[in-house]
């Protein structure tokens, strides 16, 4: 019997077999961490993406393999832009040192230091208009602080935007001059107000185009598929959830309800066709310009979609995914066996894992929580052909009771490699 090809976890963290989008695949070779806040790439080929765990990575053959280029677990890294392929910048949530700046691709990497006031605490969006002009908006948390520069990041200016704004989380400029910047307005996290702010002469003047209703909600990231129709995800803990859409440009912007909760990354490859994912909650994909939406359990904690054509995209979550309309493989192109059957999931005490084999295997069957820890070790060792039931009775390997929340079970079985979530609820 051949030995088995075992993929690292990082490639299956996301993975889910049941109800995927075939479209969107990990990288089997990307890495992995709490979560990967940001990516960017120039082009096919070239890109980076930055963790919270203070990682910067960087591809050069379209993600089919990543070099670690900084690593500094003492700052978590929430966005990151590249001006060319040399010149990049990279936004923190470390007060004190908000913006790191690369000019050799991303192998060195220094603080700067010549931010003026009103500086921001943190940064959490970045925006390149152009190889000179580049944005930059923080915090998700307040004060809502602009930073420009016009010399390709030799120097900089700050701006108080309020009272526009009291939170920024993003920016997006599609031109040197015109550009949006989405947060909140009031104070965060519970009596705050979504804002979406606007700009046409390079964020000197700024115009509130929408300002929400409910408290306690703020916008998180932008997606323009045209210039016309763009979205903007709403974040909120509780309570009915919508996604905002403009069909003008940015001008005014419409409400469109959302099944769930904690809404983050949003990305439309065209004006109809789009997802949202998020922090402990799945990605839902929709094909009628939000109309309605379906749950594509393809990625977790998605904060970030990049597309550079109609036909290739990207996704930071736990792991980078690709988005490619001839799908990528992973594990080889054949169809593979009818995925795990977990039942009951949400669960109390216990759960029973279910599949097949189609022949003897060595088999090794994980549970997860959605860092990648091993929580749980079920088996590992060959099964023969046919049906298998595994119970889970929510105890971790030393034999604690593993606590509420989200896990992953993660099977390994021959050239077989598949995921699921798994929800305890006490």
């Amino acid at each position: 019997m051949r030995a088995p090809r075992w993929l690292p976890l990082a490639a299956l963290l996301a993975a889910t077999a049941a109800g995927a989008d075939p479209t969107w695949q990990p990288l089997p070779a990307a890495p992995v961490a709490r979560r990967l806040d940001d990516l960017h790439f120039l082009d096919a080929d070239h890109g980076w993406v930055c963790t919270g765990d203070g990682g910067i990575y960087r591809t050069t053959d379209g993600g089919a393999n990543w070099q670690l280029m900084h690593s500094d677990a003492a700052r978590y890294f929430r966005c990151i832009r590249f001006a060319d392929a040399q010149r990049g910048f990279a936004g923190t949530l470390t007060s004190g040192a908000v913006l790191l700046r690369t000019t050799d691709g991303g192998v060195t990497w220094s603080t700067v230091t010549n931010l003026p006031d009103p500086r921001p605490n943190a940064l959490c969006g970045l925006s390149v208009a152009s190889s000179q002009v580049i944005y930059g908006v923080g915090s998700y948390a307040g004060p809502a602080r602009l930073i420009k520069s016009v010399d390709g990041g030799a120097t900089w200016t700050s701006r108080d935007l309020a009272p526009l704004a009291s939170t920024l989380v993003d920016v997006q400029f599609r031109s040197e001059t015109e550009g949006f910047a989405v947060g909140s307005v009031g104070a965060f996290p519970s009596s705050n107000r979504a804002v979406v702010l606007h700009t046409t002469d390079g964020g000197v003047n700024w115009q509130q185009r929408f300002v929400g209703t409910r408290l306690g909600e703020w916008c998180w990231k932008i997606s323009f598929p045209t210039a016309q129709v763009g979205y903007v995800s709403l974040e909120r803990f509780a309570g009915p959830m919508f996604l905002l859409k403009t069909e003008d440009g940015g001008m005014t912007w419409s409400e469109l309800p959302f099944p769930d909760h904690n809404e983050q990354g949003v990305g439309f490859v065209t004006p109809d066709r789009g997802w949202v994912g998020g922090a402990d909650n799945p990605t839902f994909g929709t094909t009628d310009g939000g109309a309605t939406w379906t749950e594509t359990p393809w990625g977790e904690y998605l904060n970030r979609f990049q597309f550079l054509s109609p036909t290739l995209g990207y996704g930071t979550g736990i792991t980078v995914y690709r988005y490619a309309e001839t799908p990528l493989a992973v594990g080889g192109g054949r169809p593979g066996p009818r995925p795990a059957l977990v039942a009951p999931n949400p669960f109390g005490p216990g759960t029973t894992i279910r599949f097949s084999l189609e022949r003897p295997e060595r088999v090794q069957l994980l549970i997860a929580d959605p860092a990648g820890r091993i929580v749980r070790t079920l088996g590992d060792g060959v099964r023969g052909a046919g049906a298998h039931v595994v119970e889970w009775d929510g105890r971790t390997d030393r034999g604690a009771r593993a606590p509420a929340g989200i896990y992953l079970y993660v099977l390994h079985a021959g050239e077989r490699h598949e995921m699921g979530k798994l929800v305890r609820v006490q």
